[in-house]
């Protein structure tokens, strides 16, 4: 059973565990595209500064 984090810094922990991190970025490089926002996440970013710019961004 999936237990959803309770921050975005264990979410992205947990991202990186599983393997999931870039998926994760090409999925929101795919939702903001779609929301015709200008956003390409590098796939070499790091988490941390995914977290800053995506707090930018909102």
């Amino acid at each position: 059973m999936f237990i959803s984090p309770k921050n975005t810094d264990l979410l992205l922990i947990e991202a990186q565990n599983e393997n999931l991190y870039l998926k994760l970025i090409e999925q929101l490089n795919k939702d903001f595209n779609l929301a015709n926002e200008g956003v390409d996440f590098p796939m070499s970013i790091s988490p941390n500064e995914l977290k800053i710019q995506l707090q930018e961004k909102m």
